[in-house]
């Protein structure tokens, strides 16, 4: 009977080991679980689980930043490390801006920044020749200056 008792114990130890490693929290460690348009996600909460979740699309928010690698906590001991994940939102999906104004997915603008200066089309403007009178009217401009002086 002790022997029976023994191996039963043997039995549940080895059976509460193998359930206890094998304890996964969450659907990934690393942004490449999720598949293309998802990223690995963790919310801010305390006890958050990472979850697959879909890429920002138009209107939908999202945060620029870069996944990072970082280790959660639970209960119980329970430790789960992250290889690549986000923290909070997800980023846009691929053609789709993250604006920093609106924090908001948005699609590309195809504009220069207000400090660039477009560059004017001079085939607009009529090609400038020099004639004759205008030459004289700037000899004659330079002559007079000469005199004042």
């Amino acid at each position: 009977m002790v022997g029976v008792a023994r191996v039963v114990a043997v039995v549940v130890v080895v059976v509460v080991g193998v359930v206890a490693a094998s304890t996964r929290i969450g659907d990934c460690t690393h942004n490449n679980h999720c598949g293309e348009n998802s990223c690995c996600l963790v919310g801010h909460n305390r006890y958050s689980v990472p979850q697959c979740v879909a890429l920002g699309g138009i209107g939908d928010y999202c945060k620029s930043h870069q996944p990072s690698a970082f280790d959660l906590f639970y209960p119980n001991d329970l430790k789960v490390t992250l290889e690549e994940a986000y923290r909070g939102l997800c980023p846009c999906r691929p053609g789709l801006l993250c604006s920093s104004r609106t924090s908001k997915c948005e699609p590309p603008r195809h504009q220069a920044p207000y400090w660039v200066v477009p560059t004017p089309n001079l085939a607009f403007y009529p090609p400038v020749s020099s004639s004759p009178e205008l030459e004289r009217d700037v000899e004659g401009d330079s002559r007079s200056q000469n005199s004042i002086e």
